[in-house]
């Protein structure tokens, strides 16, 4: 019995090794780690009662005036950070540093995160090339879970307002802006405003009924189950072990799937409630409401072509469908030059990248643990069927605008073994790929200046 399970483990590593897939304990205990880090938090019933509850924990989401809301320990590390600005600005800054801005989304968080490889590899591959050789590569990381643009141009513009300014932003984003604009869209908000599901718990008071109460318990149940079966496999070890590693995160990557219909299920119900205008954005006019087909070639002066004189009527599926479509590119495309703009008018570089997403068709060969994964919203998948194609041909368009607009989506292609361990968020060894490819970029940037 002991020999024919050495032997299995034996051949798995082998099988790993000789498909360039080798086995890492290190690597697989930091993907478990991240698949908990998403259920952390609490759940918010909605309100803004229940976002001061979360300010006095100094661990959940609070409101803030200028981004939506704000996290406890990313406040804690934004003040530390400007206190340090105001220390530098009296004492002197170093010229032998250079310092990076992370923003964007969870991507871009979990990229800029110590420990998750981003971080580690791109301060490596920019120390041994020019002009960064000698200088010390300061990261700090801005981006925050759910944010949208024009979430990552506010928090831009807030932080030169206090005085601080970095030698270069990188905005990793794409996929929150057609995934989440598409969904508030779905949900009746402006694709512009904050994610729905996030804002929504904020801001809209609601009375709690029976099945509140059991859609809570059907997600803390999920929750509950993904953390117990983790810590054990953890505290035994079991990912020490090629094979029983491998079959523990496949069956962990199911529970984390169960827990995310369940959060999204609780979430919906927070979205059907009646809220007041302003906290939903400016309505959409009623010829974007038919659905349609899929959308025509984009470029930024056909986004800023609505309709003149007629009626509704006159406008087709297809014509309602594209201008819809043009309303969430709109948002990213501009946001995207502002931040350019705000950079440029401070000479900080500014580098606009297109983010790796799964469910983008042809970016990368999947394997049968993302498909079990890869469950999404539709309107998560019909966003980034119709605008990352789009997002590309306007990146022509953005650097004709000097925006140093950099493609990466497609940085996945020639992988083959598994990155993704949800519908979006990418592990250690994903990371570590992408902060290749960023350096690359960023190097060849600041050379041409």
């Amino acid at each position: 019995m002991l020999l024919g399970i050495l032997l299995a483990e034996f051949a798995h590593r082998g099988f790993g090794f000789a498909t360039g897939n080798g086995y890492s304990t290190w690597r697989s205990e930091e993907d478990v780690r991240g698949i908990l880090a998403r259920m952390d938090g609490e759940v918010d019933l909605g309100g803004p009662r229940a976002g001061r509850r979360e300010k006095k924990a100094g661990s959940g989401f609070s409101l803030h005036p200028y981004t939506g809301w704000e996290i406890g320990w990313q406040f804690n590390e934004l003040e530390l950070n400007y206190q340090r600005s105001l220390r530098a600005d009296l004492n002197g800054k170093a010229t032998s540093d250079y310092h990076i801005w992370i923003m964007g989304g969870s991507v871009a968080l979990g990229f800029g995160a110590p420990g998750q490889g981003g971080v580690e590899r791109l301060r490596e591959q920019l120390s041994a090339n020019e002009p960064f050789a000698g200088k010390r590569i300061v990261v700090s990381n801005y981006a925050r879970a759910a944010f949208k643009q024009p979430q990552q141009v506010m928090l831009l513009a807030y932080l030169f307002s206090l005085g601080m300014a970095p030698d270069a932003v990188i905005n990793i984003d794409g996929f929150n802006e057609v995934a989440i604009g598409n969904q508030n869209q779905v949900s009746d908000f402006h694709p512009a405003f904050p994610s729905a599901e996030q804002w929504a718990a904020r801001v809209m008071e609601r009375r709690i009924d029976a099945d509140d109460i059991d859609a809570l318990l059907l997600l803390r149940a999920a929750r509950q189950r993904s953390l117990e079966f983790a810590n054990a496999c953890l505290r035994a070890g079991v990912f020490n072990s090629s094979l029983l590693g491998t079959l523990a995160k496949a069956r962990l990557q199911v529970l984390a799937a169960e827990w995310e219909r369940a959060r999204k299920a609780f979430d919906a119900r927070l979205l059907d409630d009646e809220s007041e205008a302003p906290m939903r954005g400016p309505g959409l006019p009623q010829w974007m409401k038919p659905a349609g087909g899929s959308a025509g070639q984009t470029t930024p002066q056909s986004l800023k072509a609505l309709p003149e004189g007629g009626s509704d009527a006159s406008l087709d599926s297809k014509a309602s469908t594209d201008a819809k479509h043009d309303v969430i590119l709109t948002n990213w495309f501009e946001s995207s030059l502002s931040m350019q703009v705000l950079c440029a008018a401070r000479a900080v570089d500014y580098m606009q990248c297109l983010q790796p997403t799964l469910h983008d068709k042809g970016s990368k060969s999947l394997t049968e643990s993302e498909l079990r994964t890869s469950a999404a919203l539709d309107s998560w998948v019909e966003g980034v069927a119709f605008g990352y194609p789009r997002m590309r041909q306007l990146g022509a368009e953005l650097r004709a605008r000097n925006v140093a607009f950099r493609d990466l989506s497609q940085v996945f292609s020639a992988v083959t073994e598994a990155l993704y361990y949800d519908s979006c968020h990418f592990n250690a060894r994903g990371n570590v790929l992408l902060a290749d490819a960023i350096a690359e970029e960023l190097i060849g940037l600041v050379n041409s200046e």
